[in-house]
């Protein structure tokens, strides 16, 4: 007869022990994944916000370099000197007309990007348009003239309507004008979204 070998095995109360425990490291983990996604969702906040400052910064930067301004459909137009040179991308004093444009893309996932194009203003160039991309998510960008008290502000620099015989360059001339001293800059992260996502006044000279 071949003698009974003693398996070793668990006892019942070490089963227990074990499950407890590995309870008690399942919650921990619960804990400290859900702390981590907060932090996420904080960081990427300050994020965002660093980058509309980050835009403000340079659009502060163009209308103070340039002398006129034109809002549109097609985004803001500025005139004057705030050439950014390639590569260094350094400001420079060359005469440049700057677009601010909203790109929308074809995927509806995919959010809008506030572009800066910049081109030559001079006649006998050869410069090819420079584009930088500035901010992701931003779907409205707008200028306008702050007033005192409960007035609410202008708009700055609407097309105008000309008479019928008015000419091509009278009508070119008409859509711009001057830059004002202070400027509000309203910024858009939610497309329809009232009020705007950042409002703040830009003293520009």
């Amino acid at each position: 007869m071949t003698p009974r070998r003693n398996i070793p095995a668990f006892t019942l109360i070490e089963l227990l022990l074990a499950s407890a425990l590995a309870a008690m490291l399942m919650v921990g983990l619960l804990a400290v994944t859900k702390q981590l996604g907060r932090n996420a969702v904080a960081r990427a906040n300050m994020h965002d916000g660093v980058k509309l400052d980050r835009t403000l910064d340079i659009l502060r930067r163009d209308l103070a370099q340039c002398s006129l301004v034109r809002q549109s459909d097609d985004g803001i137009a500025l005139r004057g000197y705030a050439s950014l040179d390639e590569p260094s991308r350094e400001l420079s004093q060359k005469p440049v007309e700057i677009l601010y444009r909203i790109v929308s893309t074809d995927d509806a996932d995919q959010a809008d990007w506030l572009v800066r194009i910049q081109k030559s203003n001079r006649t006998l160039t050869n410069e090819s348009p420079q584009l930088d991309v500035i901010c992701r998510g931003i779907h409205q960008l707008a200028l306008s003239i702050p007033m005192n008290g409960e007035q609410e502000d202008v708009p700055l620099a609407r097309a105008a309507i000309a008479p019928i015989d008015t000419s091509a360059e009278e009508i070119a001339a008409l859509a711009w004008t001057s830059i004002p001293t202070t400027v509000r800059v309203a910024i858009w992260t939610e497309a329809d979204t009232e009020p705007a996502t950042l409002r703040r006044k830009v003293v520009v000279r």
